[in-house]
């Protein structure tokens, strides 16, 4: 119920002061609570409020209100009947929180009807619904509906004029007193923005190879049909082949929600991270939404797929290097040797090598420490030139083995048999 305050609380400003009255309803989306903002001006210098004796009078007057102007007040308990509680200013404004009472707001199939006033009038009483000791100069009296509401009708018991556009309604009144208001409004389906009741939530990130769980399509009201939404996956991860999008899911009439898994591939390739996103599509034809638009505004979820964080055992996407096999060599030859990978190489790859052994490096033979394999390709060959001396060494060796591999563009690269290349020398 909207308390009828008014009618008391300018009984005692001036019977010649002029008042100007507005009052703005901001209905809740459950249709049976409100927010009120009202504010009243006149040419005299306080308002009076008169409050039933009670020791909670003042404060069950004060309870919904969270703000208001001016907050200074003096309360003088001297009367009879009543408190008289007094704001010192010529401007009055408060902001409520409130729930219609019963009997005010009545629900009849899909339409709300509200009525200002359900008291039969008294005929002691000289005043009832919004009323000052004197006519109000100007009285508004102003709706506004969430966006999933339309007004159905409106009217008031006193000559005004109403004006509506979309979901803002407004009465004014000039001279008038006595009001009382029945505005009925029911939920629309007029078309709007899919994003306005459908969202689209999900998992942030997960690990390649596993489900993507919790994903959920929400709706901000129930459906008398099935709701069934065409679903898109796109990013940096790509469809079909780093994850499988649902091609549609359903929201069953009646339901405000369905939830959704997503499967994601594992592949040999180190991506370290890879962006999607699940959006709308499309939704199949429904007669209650049909006509809603799908714009970009509707949510989406972005998920990051993220490589492995653990691969004990190698699996069918492990990649393989094989390096070439152990040589015997006489000084002033040559020996060729070469590293093999499973598959062609993604990226650039640079292969660090490091050796070893009796003989010395630059010295006893010359080599490289370092190799490239070009992008696409799966193999690098190289040579080894081993140094013509005069002394009798009889028996050396050296050994090289890979101690780092960039750029591949693998996830699990793993050397395949030994690691490591040993070259016998012999003197001539």
């Amino acid at each position: 119920m909207i308390k009828n305050i008014i009618a008391i609380l300018f009984a005692y400003t001036s019977l010649f002061s002029a008042v100007i009255s507005e009052n703005i309803i901001f209905l809740q989306d459950d249709a049976t609570s409100y927010i009120n903002y009202s504010t009243t001006r006149t040419d005299y210098k306080e308002f009076n409020i008169r409050l039933k004796k009670g020791k909670d009078s003042l404060r069950k007057y004060l309870a919904p209100i969270i703000h208001s102007y001016p907050n200074d007040y003096r309360l003088n308990k001297q009367g009879v009947k009543y408190d008289l509680l007094t704001y010192f200013s010529n401007e009055l404004s408060t902001l409520k929180v409130k729930k219609f009472k019963k009997g005010h707001l009545i629900k009849k199939g899909k339409i709300f009807k509200f009525k200002s006033w359900i008291k039969p009038k008294d005929s002691k009483k000289k005043h009832f619904g919004f009323a000052h000791n004197k006519n109000f100069y100007e009285f508004y009296y102003i709706w506004v509906l969430p966006k999933k509401y339309e007004f159905v009708k409106y009217s008031s018991n006193k000559l005004g004029k109403w004006k509506q556009k979309g979901n803002v309604l407004v009465y004014r009144g000039i001279n008038v007193n006595d009001l009382t208001f029945e505005i009925s409004y029911k939920i629309s389906y007029k078309p709007y923005n899919l994003s306005d009741i459908l969202s689209i939530t999900g998992a942030k990130s997960v690990e390649e190879g596993k489900v993507a769980k919790g994903y959920k399509a929400q709706l901000n009201q129930k459906l008398k049909q099935d709701l069934t939404i065409n679903l898109v996956c796109d990013g940096v991860a790509i469809d079909g082949v780093d994850m499988q999008c649902p091609k549609q899911i359903t929201i069953p009439k009646g339901k405000m929600s369905i939830k959704f898994d997503i499967n994601t591939i594992d592949d040999e390739f180190s991506e370290t991270k890879e962006t999607f996103s699940v959006r709308v599509d499309s939704i199949e034809p429904n007669e209650e939404i049909n006509s809603l638009k799908i714009t970009d505004k509707i949510s989406s979820a972005t998920t990051a797929i993220i490589d492995e964080r653990f691969r004990y055992a190698p699996d069918n996407h492990t990649v393989y290097m094989q390096l070439s096999k152990n040589l015997t060599l006489k000084e002033g030859e040559v020996g060729s040797y070469s590293i093999d990978f499973s598959k062609n190489v993604v990226d650039d790859t640079i292969i660090k090598l490091d050796y070893y052994g009796s003989a010395i490096f630059d010295k006893d033979y010359s080599g490289v420490k370092e190799l490239l394999i070009a992008k696409g390709e799966k193999s690098v060959s190289f040579n080894i030139e081993i140094t013509k001396d005069s002394f009798n060494e009889a028996k050396e060796h050296f050994g090289f083995l890979i101690v780092d591999v960039q750029g591949s563009g693998f996830e699990d690269l793993r050397v395949k048999g030994n690691n490591t290349v040993i070259t016998k020398i012999l003197d001539r």
